[in-house]
Protein backbone atom coordinates (compact mmCIF):
# COMPACT_ATOMS: atom_id res chain seq x y z
CA UNK A 1 0.00 0.00 0.00
CA UNK A 2 1.61 3.26 -1.19
CA UNK A 3 0.63 5.18 2.21
CA UNK A 4 2.97 7.11 4.57
CA UNK A 5 3.21 4.80 7.29
CA UNK A 6 3.32 1.46 4.80
CA UNK A 7 6.03 3.26 2.49
CA UNK A 8 7.87 4.51 3.82
CA UNK A 9 7.58 2.39 6.76
CA UNK A 10 7.41 3.94 10.03
CA UNK A 11 10.32 1.77 10.95
CA UNK A 12 12.20 3.57 8.74
CA UNK A 13 11.56 6.92 9.92
CA UNK A 14 14.24 7.39 12.11
CA UNK A 15 16.25 9.34 10.30
CA UNK A 16 16.80 10.86 6.36
CA UNK A 17 19.06 7.64 5.57
CA UNK A 18 16.37 5.45 6.08
CA UNK A 19 13.80 7.14 4.31
CA UNK A 20 16.17 7.42 1.29
CA UNK A 21 16.36 3.77 1.27
CA UNK A 22 12.97 3.66 1.36
CA UNK A 23 12.14 5.73 -1.35
CA UNK A 24 14.92 4.09 -3.86
CA UNK A 25 12.98 0.73 -2.94
CA UNK A 26 10.04 1.70 -3.82
CA UNK A 27 11.55 3.61 -7.44
CA UNK A 28 13.27 -0.20 -7.95
CA UNK A 29 9.65 -1.85 -7.47
CA UNK A 30 7.89 0.43 -9.71
CA UNK A 31 10.14 0.14 -12.64
CA UNK A 32 10.98 -3.47 -12.66
CA UNK A 33 7.03 -3.82 -13.13
CA UNK A 34 7.05 -5.30 -16.52
CA UNK A 35 3.34 -5.99 -17.71
CA UNK A 36 1.14 -4.71 -15.07
CA UNK A 37 1.67 -2.54 -11.85
CA UNK A 38 -0.95 -1.84 -9.31
CA UNK A 39 -0.22 1.24 -6.50
CA UNK A 40 -2.97 0.41 -3.97
CA UNK A 41 -4.24 3.96 -2.12
CA UNK A 42 -6.84 2.90 0.53
CA UNK A 43 -8.75 5.60 1.64
CA UNK A 44 -9.51 4.43 5.34
CA UNK A 45 -8.48 1.72 7.51
CA UNK A 46 -10.53 -0.04 10.16
CA UNK A 47 -9.74 0.43 14.15
CA UNK A 48 -8.72 -2.77 15.95
CA UNK A 49 -9.71 -3.37 19.70
CA UNK A 50 -12.60 -1.20 19.25
CA UNK A 51 -16.32 -2.25 21.10
CA UNK A 52 -18.39 -4.77 18.73
CA UNK A 53 -20.53 -2.34 17.58
CA UNK A 54 -17.60 0.07 17.03
CA UNK A 55 -17.14 1.16 13.20
CA UNK A 56 -14.17 3.47 13.74
CA UNK A 57 -11.58 3.64 10.90
CA UNK A 58 -8.44 6.48 10.56
CA UNK A 59 -8.13 8.30 6.90
CA UNK A 60 -4.90 7.24 5.58
CA UNK A 61 -2.78 9.63 3.32
CA UNK A 62 -0.99 9.01 0.36
CA UNK A 63 2.55 8.02 0.65
CA UNK A 64 4.81 11.20 0.43
CA UNK A 65 6.76 9.58 -2.53
CA UNK A 66 3.84 9.34 -4.61
CA UNK A 67 3.70 13.23 -6.44
CA UNK A 68 0.01 14.16 -7.60
CA UNK A 69 1.79 14.70 -10.99
CA UNK A 70 3.35 11.07 -10.64
CA UNK A 71 -0.83 9.52 -9.18
CA UNK A 72 -2.18 10.76 -12.36
CA UNK A 73 0.19 9.45 -14.89
CA UNK A 74 -1.07 5.84 -13.45
CA UNK A 75 -4.41 6.55 -13.60
CA UNK A 76 -6.29 4.77 -16.43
Amino acid sequence: MAIDGCIPSDMASGNEEEIEEERRLLYVAMTRARDHLAIVLPQRFYVHRQSGLGDRHVYASRSRFLTERGVRGFRA
